[in-house]
């Protein structure tokens, strides 16, 4: 997969509290990782809640195949077409989606994987959910460390998305990150952070769906905005004006 380019997930099989507990920052030597930012496409407002989001074309979406009709169905009871996994990805790109990278550490080094299918679960107790694929070669690690945090992307992390979207064996060189409860990478620079002890995790066709406990959490950034995706591309929100 090529670095920088989109390569993200949007379905998170790769491509969505309160606060104030004390942590602490061990920052790596390693320099951040530099984020050039490219001559963008005219851009497509979508006015959603009170806001804008600002999408970035990466080409065309695939086209869908033609469903065939039965011969022997009518108006009046149309055939069902066949599923086309494609279309299936193309409707849900359509619904616009935070960015986050879900990190733990292990005893070869840190590990982590670009998520789009992150959210809230319950209050009390404080759990929360993203789902990996099941060919994802980060999970095993993660699960097997028995926590993850996950890491709120930032509007100018799209390159830190693309990254750990990939394939790159050392994806966390050039990454400064730090620890809070549980020793899982809190990346430097991103909005927020969910530090969690994995809970319990479920089967769901061909991802995982994984339920955390809340151990600690934070805002970094607090007047920056998210990275979105939507339609295949990175964007940004900002308020609506008027």
């Amino acid at each position: 997969m090529r670095r920088g380019s989109p390569g993200y997930d949007p379905l998170g099989s790769c491509p969505v509290g309160v606060g104030g507990l004390p942590w602490t920052s061990k920052w790596t030597t390693t320099s951040k990782i530099r984020i050039r930012r490219r001559r963008q496409p005219p851009r497509t407002p979508l006015t959603l809640a009170g806001a804008l989001i600002v999408t970035r074309s990466v080409g065309p979406a695939p086209a869908a195949e033609a469903a065939e009709a039965d011969a022997g169905q009518t108006a009046a009871t149309p055939a069902m077409a066949a599923f086309d996994p494609a279309e299936f990805r193309r409707v849900l790109g359509h619904y616009p989606t935070g960015v986050t990278v879900v990190t733990a550490v292990s005893d070869d080094g840190p590990v982590g994987l670009a998520i789009g299918s992150f959210g809230s679960v319950s209050l009390d107790p404080p759990l929360v959910m993203f789902c990996p694929g099941k060919s994802s070669n980060s999970w095993p690690v993660i699960e097997a460390s028995g926590s993850f945090c996950v890491n709120v992307l930032a509007e100018d992390q799209a390159a830190v998305s693309s990254l750990f979207a990939g394939r790159d064996p050392d994806k966390f060189a050039g990454i400064a990150w730090g620890t809070a409860i549980t020793g899982s990478p809190v990346i430097e620079g991103c909005l927020a952070w969910i530090d969690c002890t994995i809970e319990t995790t479920h089967e769901a066709g061909d991802h995982w769906i994984v339920v955390g406990r809340v151990a600690d959490l934070g805002v970094e950034r607090t007047e920056d905005d998210p990275l979105i995706f939507f339609k295949g591309g990175y964007g940004g929100v900002r308020p609506q004006q008027g």
